[in-house]
């Protein structure tokens, strides 16, 4: 009987053993379980890059429009003071840094209905429109080297 005891007490460890490496297999280390794991971790750092850039791509739309804005409304400051605003034609368009300030130059209608030709043009906040009279051409001459320095001068 004794035999017949180790033979049962031998199958039953045998048997335990088995089905603690089974479970341990399944439980602990499971390929299935570490590959889907891997996934997880794949898609949520690739959804988190995905999200990092459109924020990035919508701060930067955000930003664009604010300066489209700004240049528009300097724009717009610049052509009221024309005698013909429909005919402005601007060239070397430049808002500082810090959109305070636009300079570039504008071309438009006289009242001879001609072209006067690019003149140089500064608008800011404080100051409003500065940009040289087109009726005195020597006089344009010094201003416009002044609005260039003043431009500068903002980051224009």
């Amino acid at each position: 009987m004794n035999r017949k005891h180790e033979r049962g007490s031998i199958v039953t460890i045998l048997s335990a053993l088995v089905i603690v490496s089974i479970l341990g297999y399944f439980f602990v280390y499971n390929p299935y379980v570490e590959r889907r794991e891997a996934e997880v971790n794949r898609v949520a750092e690739e959804q988190t890059k995905r999200v990092a850039e459109e924020a990035k791509r919508a701060a930067e739309e955000a930003k664009n429009k604010i300066r489209t804005e700004a240049i528009t409304r300097f724009q717009n400051l610049v052509k009221a003071n024309l005698f013909d605003p429909g005919s402005a034609q601007f060239q070397n368009i430049r808002l500082n840094p810090d959109g305070t300030a636009l300079c570039g130059q504008v071309n438009a209608k006289n009242r001879m209905g001609g072209y006067v030709g690019f003149r140089q043009f500064l608008v800011t906040q404080e100051k409003g429109v500065e940009m040289p009279n087109a009726d005195d051409p020597d006089i344009d001459v010094v201003y416009e080297k002044i609005l260039a320095l003043n431009g500068r001068k903002l980051g224009c």
